[in-house]
This record gives structure tokens, C-alpha cells and sequence, in this order.
């Protein structure tokens, strides 16, 4: 029971906050005027409210949005905790509405896996395709995603039994990069005499010794030229292939060819190309490379890609 007192002149009164807890009842105001002199005053007899219940508010925030872990390649995992304030009713679920990046907005279109998109071509729109998801944890994986890809924006926000909503939290990140896919369709030739001049080959021989027994290498004539013809990687693991690593094993006659192909990579590469230089480094496409060895002498190659975070 709490008391209140008003001016005589008053015909309304406003409780203080937090006289009432919210979501509960019922309640009854009762009214009394005090009437009379100073010397002797009375009481009349008490005015009664109906009954009232107080009604819930929305909840607060949710609580530490965070990353459950780092994110992979191909997920994404977040979590939070309840609201402070629960605005008087019990959280009954949340929602978590992805925004995905823009670069992704077709392709997930196409699967129908989105609720919205932009009104504009997604290289100028602002406006990203989303999708709401519910529920009553507090955690949400996405998973299916490409590696690279992002930034994804995840706005988390808690729904009371009163279906009342609260206020918006994020969590913004991107995918993890992904080793991209081996180079395919290998092949090695040596190129003739009259083309070598012309050749512009990489990194020659005397600086990566790949042969000792090759010695100082001062002219074209003293060394052999082989281009090298492959296919980039149909994976980049999501970013776009930066330099192209050529290494070179010398062969020895007591191996067999199912022995070579297992060989480790030497440690240090023979030659290293940036993507433009090698033709079309587009998903599976064709690229040319020429590398200079020591003559007289057998190898094999091994092409690796690299898209600047991690090897094929």
C-alpha cells in the first residue's frame, strides 16, 4: 500500500515511476478529500477506482552479441545472453535478421534464399538482401556460405510473451578465406632456341639453385627455357588468386613416375609469377608461364596458387 498527496485544485494525479511493477495487478486506487478549517478538518469517505492491471513494456537489448568462434570458412556461429530488462513478461523467443553482403544477393536470390533485395544493381545499392530467422536459443548458426565472402550483419533482437520487441543489437563479420584448389592440366615443353630471346622467363636458375650441379648461369645460351601451360584453380577459396609459385624437382633415374608425382615440393620455389602475368587467372583459366632451368637435366614441375592468405 503506498500513500499519496495532492493539492486541493488538482483533479488528476500521476503516480512516480516505478510505483506499480509492470505486468501485474490487479490494483485500486482509493481517494479521500480532506475537508474542513485547519483547526478541525475531516475526511470524506473514500472514492474507489475499478480494478487495473499494468501493462508489460518491451525488453532491452540482448545482452554481449559476440562470435560463438572464429568464423570458418563456410559458418558463421554467434551468441548472446537475455536482456537486462526483460520489460516485465518473460522473453518468449528472438529474431535474427541477416543482412548478406551485396556481392552475394544473386546468387542467393536464386536458391530463394532471401526475404528482400536491392532495389539497385548490388555494386551501387546500399539497401542488402535479408533474411529473419526466430528463435528461442541464444545462439544462431549460418551455415552454407562461400569462404570470403562478407561482410554479414546479424541484428539480434528479443521478443517478450507480450510480443512486445526490443531494441536491436549486431554482430558484423565476414567468412574465413579457404585454401584455393590445386592448378589442373599441367604441362611442360621446351621452347626452341630462336624463342628463349624472347622469353621472358622467370627467375633464373643461379638465384634459386635449384640444380647444384648447374653452376653460375651468366647467359640465355647457358640455360634451357620451358613454358609451363596450366589451368588456374576453379576454387579460390574466396579471393581472387594473387601470384602463381613454380617449383621444380630434379628427376633421378632410380624413381618411378608414381614416385615423382608424391615428391615434396623443394622449399624454396624457382620461379614466382603475379596472376596477371600468367594469362587468364580467372576460375579455370588458361595460364602460361616461362621458367628457366639448368640444360642437360630432367624435372618435374609443380604449380602451386596462392590467393594472399593461403596455398593451394
Amino acid at each position: 500500500v503506498a500513500f499519496f498527496e495532492a493539492p486541493g485544485a488538482e483533479r488528476s494525479f500521476e503516480l512516480p515511476a516505478e510505483t506499480l511493477a509492470r505486468a501485474s495487478g490487479p490494483y485500486q486506487v482509493r481517494v479521500m478529500a480532506e475537508v474542513g478549517t485547519a483547526a478541525r478538518s475531516s475526511l470524506t469517505p473514500p472514492g474507489l477506482s475499478a480494478p487495473f492491471s499494468t501493462l508489460p513494456e518491451a525488453p532491452g537489448p540482448v545482452a554481449l552479441p559476440r562470435l560463438a568462434a572464429a568464423a570458418e570458412e563456410c559458418n558463421i556461429s554467434i551468441r548472446w545472453e537475455q536482456p537486462v530488462d526483460d520489460g516485465g513478461a518473460r522473453v518468449a523467443e528472438y529474431e535474427v535478421t541477416v543482412h548478406y553482403p551485396p556481392a552475394d544477393v544473386e546468387a542467393e536470390l536464386l536458391e530463394g534464399l532471401l526475404d528482400s533485395a536491392p532495389q539497385e544493381a548490388p555494386e551501387v545499392a546500399e539497401k542488402r538482401a535479408t533474411k529473419a530467422f526466430r528463435t528461442k536459443e541464444c545462439f544462431f548458426d549460418l551455415e552454407g556460405l562461400l569462404p570470403g565472402t562478407g561482410p554479414y550483419r546479424f541484428d539480434i533482437k528479443a521478443f517478450n510473451a507480450a510480443e512486445l520487441e526490443g531494441p536491436v543489437a549486431s554482430v558484423e563479420t565476414s567468412t574465413a578465406v579457404a585454401a584455393p584448389s590445386a592448378p589442373t592440366h599441367l604441362r611442360a615443353r621446351l621452347l626452341p632456341s630462336h624463342l628463349r630471346s624472347s622469353s621472358k622467363a622467370g627467375s633464373m636458375l643461379p638465384r634459386r639453385n635449384v640444380s647444384s650441379e648447374v653452376g653460375t648461369v651468366t647467359h640465355m645460351d647457358d640455360v634451357d627455357v620451358v613454358r609451363l601451360e596450366f589451368r588456374a584453380p576453379t576454387d579460390t577459396g574466396g579471393r581472387p588468386i594473387s601470384t602463381f609459385l613454380v617449383y621444380a624437382v630434379e628427376d633421378s633415374l632410380d624413381e618411378s613416375p608414381g614416385e615423382l608425382l608424391d615428391k615434396p615440393c623443394s622449399a624454396e620455389p624457382l620461379a614466382t609469377f603475379w596472376a596477371a602475368e600468367c594469362g587468364n587467372s580467372a576460375p579455370g583459366g588458361q595460364c602460361t608461364c616461362d621458367v628457366a632451368i639448368g640444360p642437360n637435366l630432367a624435372y618435374t614441375f609443380f604449380v602451386e596458387a596462392h590467393n594472399g592468405m593461403l596455398p593451394s
